[in-house]
């Protein structure tokens, strides 16, 4: 403990206390929110059996003995229940329980635990920690995604996050890796500019190219590619400037993972990127030039 009682810790200014979240959220693996969407899936899944077994298990000792001692199935099983002598209503059971923190944590890959207790940590103290915890949680940890979660984040479509959760995640993210699904996407290059607007005080952004469409990104191919991480060509630099992606605040950089090389990056860049890009940066000119 950096303090010997409650009431110390309590006087330090909430400047503090961020600056000490903001060190203590930084971690060396990314967050990869896939890996965190299928570990809660999976959990939930896990979690929904386990209540339905225990709920069957709890009908089964309320059920009148005619009905246990039946043969046959009824449609409609007669419960008996302290408020319903009679049994003429069914027992209602909750069947959207949140899955348990020890199976989500169970199914998480091992980089990425220290993220989800990171989570827990800051949710489960007290009301000004959640606030300045939320900020630096989401300011100081690099996030990896497919490109399209970012919209879904911003129309709050993830159902594992809260509204709140959500808008503050895109108000403060700050490090995003997007993570192709092929070599290059013409669309998602062309899209950029308005995922990267969704992201307010986005500073760090990496792409990740060449991930197969059926091939999942998983935490350790995300880890993988980071070693291969180098800056942002020149070339495609310049026209990402030119369809509108704000280069100038942006530290930009490229990734590969270990099916492809950089080879066969540049060569697709030169042959179907680049003159992409340069037709829609041109066009974006010719357009400026006549609104003036």
């Amino acid at each position: 403990m950096l303090f010997s009682d409650a009431s110390a810790m309590d006087r330090l200014p909430n400047e503090i206390w961020q600056m000490i979240l903001d060190r203590a959220m930084i971690r060396d693996a990314p967050l990869c929110i896939h890996d965190f969407l299928s570990a809660t899936g999976v959990a939930k899944r896990s979690t929904d059996a386990e209540n339905k077994r225990k709920r069957e298990q709890r009908d089964c000792n309320h059920i009148a003995p005619e009905a246990r001692q039946s043969r046959t199935r009824p449609n409609r099983v007669r419960v008996l229940t302290r408020n319903d002598p009679e049994g003429e209503e069914p027992l209602q059971a909750n069947s959207s329980l949140a899955p348990t923190s020890t199976s989500l944590l169970h199914n998480l890959h091992k980089s990425q635990k220290p993220h989800f207790l990171d989570w827990q940590l800051i949710n489960g103290t007290c009301q000004l920690f959640r606030k300045l915890g939320k900020r630096s949680f989401f300011a100081n940890k690099t996030f990896a995604m497919e490109p399209a979660i970012s919209e879904k984040l911003q129309q709050c479509k993830l159902k594992q996050l809260s509204v709140e959760n959500q808008q503050m995640a895109v108000h403060y993210i700050r490090s995003v890796i997007f993570i192709e699904t092929c070599l290059f996407s013409p669309r998602s290059i062309l899209l950029l500019p308005r995922r990267v607007a969704i992201f307010p005080r986005l500073r760090w952004l990496d792409h990740l190219f060449a991930y197969a469409a059926d091939s999942p990104s998983s935490p350790d191919e995300v880890l993988y590619s980071i070693s291969t991480r180098k800056a942002l060509v020149s070339p495609l630099h310049d026209l990402l400037g030119g369809i509108g992606v704000p280069t100038d605040r942006l530290e930009l950089g490229s990734m590969r993972n270990k099916y492809v090389s950089w080879e066969e990056l540049e060569a697709t860049l030169r042959s179907d990127i680049y003159p992409m890009l340069r037709f829609v940066a041109e066009a974006k000119a010719r357009q400026e030039k006549v609104k003036v």
